[in-house]
């Protein structure tokens, strides 16, 4: 199952990776100050920020990599027989 999620991780483009891998260090960062912390939910204390708006980035890394992809992958042909549309 981990060899599975190894390829499958590996197998994603560069971006991807990289946002997957800030998110999960900005969740990393949010679970230890939350467990640190002693109360649920307690405050907004500069590490609970960074740990939150680090995750947010990871997120955001990742769908413009995910975008990258999609945008790579469509050919553009913007003649309009394309859409056919005939004159």
């Amino acid at each position: 199952m981990l060899a599975k999620a190894r390829s499958v991780f590996a197998g994603l483009p560069r971006a991807m990776r990289a946002g997957l891998s800030v998110t999960v260090l900005g969740g990393g960062i949010d679970i230890v100050y939350h467990l640190g912390a002693g109360v649920t939910g307690s405050g907004h204390d500069s590490v609970a920020m960074v740990g939150h708006v680090v995750t947010l980035i990871g997120m955001l890394v990742t769908m413009l990599g995910l975008i990258g992809v999609a945008v790579r992958s469509r050919p553009f042909d913007p003649s309009p027989t394309s859409k056919g549309i005939t004159e």
